[in-house]
């Protein structure tokens, strides 16, 4: 029989604190913590079976900008605004999750449907943050060989909840799957949330009621079932 490989050892660096740390602020359950960003349970798997957190996880702490890379380098400590540090691992678990290609550069205003504000001035670094994710499906017909541009197919991540200064997500149009959790819908500052003509089904979740300046929602063409909540009436 051919023994269980065993799991490299692994000293936990501030970006894996940190990321677990904002998980726990907002009161998410430790079980998927610790399977989605346990090393002992992430890092003997293949790379394709290992989760999206984790991948993300993986993909930042190489990063110089992040974490001192230098030889002896403990990386205790965060090199970038924290406010940063969450919104690129919530864009990167995004992708990874949804089955978007590579994400190229270290930009995270520049990776695709992104908008931030923010840039300029002396505290640019602390008030660069998203305010618009759009990344919108295709609503071209199917090709003659019956296959389609692409679309964002997978279970919503809740890691989007991080993206705390959002005003604008509209996903509408792709193949997005799974239900809708409530623990996401933390944003204070959405204006207009656009998830129509996806495959998203069971309920829809009462906590979207309690976006307090939200203007616009598209709910229309997914698979939900029951009725819509009072909160939303």
């Amino acid at each position: 029989t051919t023994a269980a490989p065993t799991p490299p050892t692994y000293i936990e660096d501030a970006l894996h604190k940190f990321i677990m740390q904002s998980y726990e602020s907002v009161g998410y359950p430790s079980d998927g913590l610790r399977n989605n960003l346990d090393p002992s349970v992430q890092s003997v798997k293949p790379r394709t079976e290992q989760s999206p957190q984790w991948r993300a996880y993986q993909k930042m702490a190489e990063r110089d900008d992040i974490l001192d890379q230098s030889e002896g380098s403990m990386k205790d400590a965060l090199l970038m605004d924290e406010g940063r540090v969450i919104q690129i691992y919530a864009l990167m678990v995004f992708y990874k999750s949804l089955g978007w290609g590579h994400i190229s550069g270290k930009e995270e205003c520049q990776y695709p449907g992104v908008a931030c504000r923010g840039g300029l001035g002396p505290d640019a670094e602390e008030d660069l943050r998203v305010v618009s994710l759009e990344v919108r499906g295709t609503t071209d017909p199917p090709r003659e060989d019956g296959t389609l541009d692409h679309r964002l197919k997978g279970d919503l991540p809740i890691e989007l909840m991080f993206l705390e200064d959002l005003k604008t997500l509209d996903l509408s149009h792709n193949r997005i799957t799974g239900r809708l959790d409530g623990i996401m819908f933390r944003w204070k500052h959405m204006k207009q949330l656009e998830l129509n003509d996806n495959l998203i089904e069971g309920d829809i979740p009462s906590e979207l009621g309690g976006l307090p300046v939200l203007q616009k929602l598209t709910l229309h063409h997914n698979e939900f079932l029951g009725s819509v909540p009072e909160e939303l009436c």
